[in-house]
C-alpha cells in the first residue's frame, strides 16, 4: 500500500463520497489486511482505497507487491482484489522477525518483488513506418498491368467477323495474332524509366493527403504516362512509347489484384491537386525521365 502524496488525490476524494469518511489521509498508517477493509474506485477496477488509512493499492503485475503464491503454481494472488498474475520473479530473504503496528511479533519469509520491467519510464511511441516505394515493386506491378488481357469471348467474336468462307487457314492464323497481339511479346519496362517512376510515387507520397496506396499510385502514374499530360505549355506526365506500345485500355487495370478505377481516378485528382497550385504548376512534381 502507498500513502497518496496529495492528500487530494482524485481516488482519495472518490472513497470519502462513496463512503461518507470525514478523516483525511493518514500518512503514519500501516495497512493490515486482517483489519483493514478495501473499496474499489468505479473508474480504475486495479486500483483500491483503505478505509481506515486512505492508502492507494494499484493491482498489476509490476506494481502488486501483495500477491502471493497460493500452492507454488507458479501464479500469484493478490489478497485485495484476488486477481490472478503471471510468475513474478522473487528474491528469497531468511527468516526474519516482523512486529506488526499492534506490538504483536512473529517469525516468517519475507520476499522482495522484482518488478518484471525493468525501467519504469513512459515507452516511447513507436513512429509509423514510412511509406516507400522501391523499383523492384514498380517493374512488378508493371508486368501484372501489361500482362492483363482482355476478355477473350470479345476477341473470338472480333476475329469471327473477320473471317469469311474463302478465307483461309494461314489468312485466319495472321488474323487472329493481329487481333490479339500475341505476334508482340511484351518487353521489359526499362531501367531508365522504371527509377524515374520510384522516384517520383516517393515524391507525390510526400504531398498527397489522404495517402494512395503503392498498387494504387503505380497504376495511376502508369495510365498518366500512356496518355501524357500536358498544360501552360508544360509538360508534366510526357507520351513514353513502352506505355503506348505494352499498356491495355484503363477498363482493363481492374483485372490487376489491389487496383481499382475508382481509385485511380480519385489518385489521378488528387496528383493534379498538387501539381496545379494558384501560382502555378509546382516543377517539382512533374516528372523526368533523367534521374
Amino acid at each position: 500500500m502507498q500513502c497518496p502524496q496529495n492528500p487530494n488525490d482524485r481516488a482519495v476524494l472518490a472513497c470519502q463520497k462513496a463512503k461518507n469518511i470525514k478523516h483525511g489521509v493518514d500518512p503514519l498508517h500501516k495497512c493490515n489486511l486482517r483489519e483493514c477493509s478495501f473499496w474499489n474506485t468505479s473508474y480504475d477496477r486495479m486500483l483500491f482505497v483503505c478505509k481506515t488509512g486512505l492508502h492507494l493499492h494499484r493491482c498489476s503485475n509490476q506494481t502488486c507487491t501483495l500477491a502471493y503464491d497460493t500452492n507454488a503454481s507458479g501464479f500469484f494472488v493478490c489478497p485485495v482484489s484476488g486477481i490472478e498474475m503471471k510468475e513474478q520473479s522473487m528474491t528469497h530473504a531468511n527468516v526474519v522477525k516482523i512486529t506488526s503496528r499492534f506490538g504483536s511479533e512473529r517469525w516468517g519469509k519475507r520476499y522482495n518483488y522484482k518488478p518484471t520491467v525493468k525501467s519504469t519510464a513512459k515507452a516511447k511511441k513507436k513512429s509509423p513506418k514510412k511509406q516507400q516505394i522501391h523499383s523492384s515493386f514498380v517493374n512488378s506491378m508493371l508486368c501484372k498491368i501489361a500482362r492483363s488481357s482482355p476478355n477473350q469471348d470479345k476477341l473470338i467474336k472480333r476475329v469471327v467477323k473477320l473471317i469469311t468462307q474463302k478465307t483461309s487457314f494461314v489468312t485466319l492464323i495472321c488474323k487472329m495474332a493481329e487481333t490479339t497481339r500475341l505476334y508482340k511479346p511484351m518487353q521489359l519496362c526499362p531501367t531508365k524509366i522504371i527509377a524515374a517512376i520510384c522516384k517520383h510515387a516517393n515524391k507525390l507520397l510526400l504531398c498527397l493527403n489522404p495517402k494512395p496506396s503503392n498498387h494504387v499510385l503505380i497504376a495511376t502514374i502508369a495510365s498518366l504516362l500512356t496518355s501524357g499530360l500536358s498544360a501552360q505549355g508544360v509538360v508534366i506526365y510526357p507520351k513514353v512509347a513502352w506505355f503506348v506500345d505494352n499498356m491495355p485500355p484503363l477498363t482493363l487495370y481492374a483485372q490487376v489484384e489491389h487496383i481499382q478505377c475508382r481509385n485511380m481516378s480519385a489518385c489521378t485528382r488528387a496528383i493534379k491537386q498538387v501539381i496545379f497550385q494558384k501560382n502555378g504548376i509546382v516543377a517539382s512534381l512533374v516528372f523526368q525521365l533523367t534521374v
